[in-house]
């Protein structure tokens, strides 16, 4: 291969790369231009932000929790590992 061929093929992935950033900034501004997709973006944004203040929230307090600490940070382990087994199950009797 010679210096000619492989700057075309360079610039032929670059115009890839564009055609492909292009579409994808059209698409999210279709999304985003719905006021139905809106509404949904901030819902589910706010909920990440409330479950993930609230799980961070209790493992920096589990220490002051009444009780042993060790079987305070046992039992939240034990919760962590058992809800998305839980919600795994749960999801599985819902789409039969």
């Amino acid at each position: 291969m010679n210096i000619k061929e492989i700057m075309q093929e360079l610039r032929e992935e670059k115009g890839h790369c564009i055609e492909r950033k292009s579409t994808f900034i059209k698409d999210l501004k279709v999304l985003y231009g719905s006021r139905q997709h809106r509404r949904s973006l901030f819902a589910v944004v706010a909920l990440w932000i409330y479950s993930a203040f609230n799980y961070y929230l209790i493992g920096y307090y589990v220490k002051y929790f009444p009780g042993d600490v060790f079987v305070n940070f046992m039992t939240m382990t034990v919760a962590e590992v058992a809800a998305p087994i839980v919600l795994r199950f749960v999801q599985s009797m819902w789409s039969i």
